[in-house]
């Protein structure tokens, strides 16, 4: 009795599952080729070019060379100018540079990410500059907020960001206090980072899978400000601003996910959703590369501080069938005809 339930179980399971495959058969093929085939379309480039010396002459150095002067790390007698060319100085001995420039190259590869030829396993796009202020300081590999300047460029919350100091919260170009916490004592938090230019990646390109974006709520302008309501108070309100602005990430996100599938897979879309998505995208970069400033050069971007050039490389399937077959037939391509 037993061994007939089972037989009959085991059937009525294979028959659920052939009808379910049946009906949905192109949807499942779609998520498998999804899930596996996401990553092995990406073949990108990203190039960034940073202008070291425009950048220290930004408005944002006025005041905090006054602070670190003040705090004695230069000369009294040293003027700004000077102080500039010797980080510039600084930076050229320090990375055997000939000019006051820096330039990295991220390469996406199927699912590897490399920078400058080499493979990163922190599956991050980052690079970071540290200037000593003093020659004598020159070995420090890692920022030091009193005695370095750091010059950073990222990927977050699908930006690339060119950003520049290590701020203390004596020299931080932002500092928020907050009343109350878990102690008598006021809650205070500080930017340790100034943004001088921020592109906008994902709206400009679709070539890379999510997980570059390198998406961190805890990133954004909106939780910075909402920090008293997120750390201490730990309160459930949905009307905060940090998880609306969340949740729009989200969306966008899914409908970047969306067009940039459909790169690949050409199956099953909807051409009409996926024409307004890339055309809402495309005006968003417009807006967005006018406010940083930035020009449009045929995938080349560039701004006083950062230059920018992408490079997508297609993976032609065609062109392996046609090299390793060894005959001609109605459905292939010829290469080799003129």
């Amino acid at each position: 009795m037993s061994f007939v339930l089972y037989f009959i179980l085991t059937i009525s399971i294979w028959i659920i599952a052939l009808v379910i495959y049946v009906l949905f058969e192109n949807h499942i093929i779609n998520f498998i080729k999804k899930i596996t085939r996401q990553s092995e379309k990406s073949n990108c480039q990203i190039s960034l070019d940073i202008n070291i010396k425009a950048l220290l002459n930004d408005p944002i150095f006025d005041n905090l060379f006054k602070k670190v002067k003040e705090d004695g790390k230069i000369k009294k007698t040293q003027t700004k100018n000077d102080w500039i060319n010797k980080i510039i100085k600084n930076y050229q001995e320090k990375y055997n540079k000939k000019l006051p420039g820096e330039t990295v190259i991220f390469n996406i590869k199927d699912n590897l990410l490399f920078k400058n030829n080499k493979i990163q396993y922190h599956n991050t796009i980052y690079h970071e500059i540290v200037i000593p202020y003093d020659e004598k300081n020159k070995h420090y590999e890692h920022g030091r907020t009193n005695d370095t300047l750091t010059i950073r460029a990222l990927m977050i919350n699908w930006f690339i960001k060119l950003q520049v100091w290590k701020f203390t919260k004596k020299h931080s170009h932002e500092v928020k206090t907050t009343e109350g916490g878990d102690s008598k004592n006021n809650k205070i938090s500080y930017k340790t980072f100034y943004t001088l230019t921020s592109f906008p990646f994902m709206y400009t390109s679709q070539a890379i899978p999510k997980s570059y974006l390198n998406l961190n709520i805890q990133a954004t302008d909106s939780y910075f400000k909402d920090k008293d309501k997120t750390d201490w108070q730990h309160t459930n309100k949905t009307n905060i601003d940090y998880k609306r602005e969340w949740e729009w990430f989200m969306k966008e996100i899914k409908e970047y996910e969306y067009i940039s599938e459909i790169e690949c897979w050409q199956v099953g879309i909807n051409r009409r959703k996926t024409r307004q998505i890339k055309d809402r995208f495309y005006k968003k970069s417009l807006a967005l590369l006018q406010d940083q400033w930035f020009t449009n050069d045929m995938w080349r971007y560039h701004n006083k501080y950062l230059n920018i050039n992408i490079n997508i490389f297609t993976n032609f399937d065609w062109w392996i069938d046609a090299i390793s077959l060894d005959y001609q037939d109605f459905c292939s391509w010829n290469i080799y005809e003129d």
